[in-house]
C-alpha cells in the first residue's frame, strides 16, 4: 500500500520493507536512516501508523483498519521528498 501511495513521488524498487518483533519498518533506499512510516500491527484492537516528519519528528496515529493508511498518504509522500531533496 505504501509503494501504491508513493508512485509517481519515488520508484517502487526504492521503498523497502523491514518487518520486526514489535513494529514494521518501511523505508526508502534500505536505509535505516530514511524511515517512510513504521507499523505497528501486533495487537489488532490497537493498530497504529508513525509517520516521520521533518528533522525525523514523529507522529503516531491510531488506525482501525489497513485502509487507513491511506488517509496519512500526503504526509508519507512528503517524507519521502524530504529524503529526496535532502532535507532530513
Amino acid at each position: 500500500m505504501v509503494k501504491s501511495i508513493l508512485m509517481g513521488t519515488v520508484a517502487p524498487e526504492r521503498v523497502v520493507i523491514r518487518d520486526a518483533v514489535n513494529l514494521c519498518n518501511i523505508l526508502l533506499d534500505d536505509s535505516i536512516r530514511k524511515p517512510l512510516v513504521r507499523l505497528y500491527f501486533n495487537n489488532p484492537d490497537k493498530m497504529r501508523i508513525e509517520l516521520i516528519g521533518e528533522n525525523k519528528a514523529k507522529t503516531t496515529h491510531d488506525i482501525t483498519k489497513v485502509e487507513d493508511i491511506l488517509t496519512h498518504a500526503e504526509a508519507v509522500r512528503a517524507t519521502a521528498k524530504m529524503y529526496d531533496a535532502g532535507k532530513e
